[in-house]
């Protein structure tokens, strides 16, 4: 889109308008999340921490009915699932989902966002969307979501997570990413895979979207980010498994979320803003450098 994108509030989220019947919403845990609008219904790729009404949110901008989609399992992307009855998840993260739901996990990443990414302290914990039994609807790699004139695709992107999917528009060209591929990809969890698997993982999604693929769309601080930055990932693949990474060391504010960060490091130096200028990072542990 060209021009000035319009950027709104409301209530508890960011509202960016990207054009192409996109929009890119950000809670005030910093998270993003896409709402996709075709003729017929909408999808919703993730759903943020789960503060505020987001299904409000959502019928402000579209109403069409809404299919929630995951891209995996993590707190901050299944977090608002239960401002709707279903979501459609890849079974490989649909435990880790689980553990995510609870109210207590979603407190802790909202505190988390807000003394690490300048997250909104302007929440209370009645802004929580409260607990429900939701469908949770398994997702398969190669499934296709029709919205009525445009379709998303459902593309393997393992490597953050066993069962990490991105979701590729075909009127567009752009691949909404999720946490697969970014500025600071981490690959380090116990459900992370190795980074064998994970520069499999990236060099197939080249191979099957070639040409098609015009826009990439993340999750966190950004929304398009640099077409190479999968081409700047598997390359920190590579220095990793030749054992020529930089290995910058890693913040250890992340055992703030109970995680073990200890063996982990940066690929290139400069985390998530690499000192060479370019634009894509692995966070690894460097047991799962093989």
């Amino acid at each position: 889109m060209k021009g000035v994108k319009k950027v709104y509030k409301f209530k508890l989220f960011q509202i960016e308008d990207l054009g192409d019947g996109i929009y890119f919403i950000v809670d005030c845990s910093k998270v993003g999340m896409y709402l996709v609008v075709g003729a017929e219904r909408a999808a919703l790729i993730d759903c943020g921490t789960g503060i505020g009404n987001l299904k409000e949110c959502i019928e402000s901008i579209t109403n069409k009915p809404v299919k929630l989609l995951a891209t995996h399992g993590h707190v901050d992307h299944i977090g608002g699932a239960c401002n709707y009855n279903e979501i459609y998840i890849n079974e490989k993260d649909r435990n880790l989902m689980a553990d995510g739901m609870s109210i207590k996990k979603r407190l802790q990443f909202a505190e988390f966002g807000k003394d690490t990414m300048c997250g909104d302290s302007h929440w209370t914990l009645d802004d929580f969307v409260t607990n429900k039994e939701i469908t949770i609807m398994p997702i398969y790699v190669g499934d296709a979501i029709d919205l009525g004139g445009r379709t998303l695709s459902v593309i393997n992107m393992s490597g953050h997570t066993r069962g990490s999917v991105g979701y590729f528009d075909d009127r567009t060209g752009t691949l909404f990413s999720g946490d697969g591929c970014n500025d600071g990809t981490l690959v380090f969890s116990e459900e992370s895979t190795k980074i064998s698997h994970y520069r499999r993982t990236l060099q197939n999604i080249k191979k099957q979207l070639g040409e098609r693929y015009k826009r990439h769309a993340i999750c966190h601080k950004y929304s398009f980010v640099p077409l190479d930055c999968i081409d700047n990932v598997i390359e920190c693949c590579e220095i990793i498994l030749s054992g020529m990474a930089e290995n910058d060391p890693f913040p250890k504010m992340y055992k703030a979320l109970g995680m073990n960060v200890d063996s982990v490091v940066w690929a290139k130096a400069g985390g998530g803003d690499r000192l060479d200028g370019k634009f894509g990072n692995i966070a690894y542990d460097i047991r799962k450098a093989e």
